[in-house]
């Protein structure tokens, strides 16, 4: 479960955002609407100037990037010096040889045939691998702004990931303007200038 209720200013820019959902939830809207600014919010690269962020049972309002346990994704968040296999092993606990298995699983459910360096990967090999390797790590929240965009033939790569938040994996709150990701999340909520209508 995710329950959201922040407020945040900076500059002439005003968020005020309330949100209480779970599963594989859309956000979308226009650009400079507000939901990259939330998302950051979420996953703490901003900071609230009031209300509170709740994700399962745990108050992560104030707490540190690294003990949210919440993976914010976008077509940047990659390590470009490594290689596929490497990458996606990168949260496993335990490392890449206990996990081969589930590595390999999730190579074939999104359609990872290639190898070599992540950095000479195209952007939708490369969005990939960066979905890949969140639900590997487990985390209780998975956070994905435009990604879904750079896919192509996406549509199995949506349901594999709306499958993974409904079947007890983490759960999702996706940005996208894609009609066909829209089309499967669970609930859509749009935002409008700093607000969710």
């Amino acid at each position: 479960m995710i329950d959201i209720q922040v407020q945040f200013t900076r500059g002439e820019f005003s968020l005020e955002a309330s949100l209480k959902d779970s599963g594989f939830v859309g956000l979308t809207g226009a650009n400079g609407s507000g939901k990259t600014t939330l998302l950051h919010l979420v996953a703490g690269v901003e900071v609230p100037d009031s209300g509170r962020i709740i994700v399962g049972s745990r108050d992560i309002t104030f707490l540190p990037i690294n003990e949210r346990r919440v993976v914010y994704l976008n077509p940047e968040t990659y390590f470009g010096h490594v290689d596929v296999e490497r990458h996606l092993a990168w949260g496993i606990r335990g490392g890449k040889e206990q996990h081969e298995d589930s590595i390999n699983e999730m190579k074939r459910a999104l359609g990872i045939t290639y190898t070599g360096k992540v950095s000479v990967l195209s952007l939708g090999q490369r969005a990939r691998v960066i979905l890949g390797t969140a639900m590997l790590a487990q985390p209780d929240l998975v956070l994905i702004d435009e990604l879904f965009a750079n896919i192509s033939e996406a549509e199995s790569v949506v349901e594999y990931v709306k499958e993974y938040a409904g079947g007890g994996g983490s759960d999702v709150i996706f940005v996208s303007q894609e009609q066909g990701a829209l089309r499967a999340a669970d609930t859509v909520y749009r935002m409008e200038n700093g607000r969710i209508v």
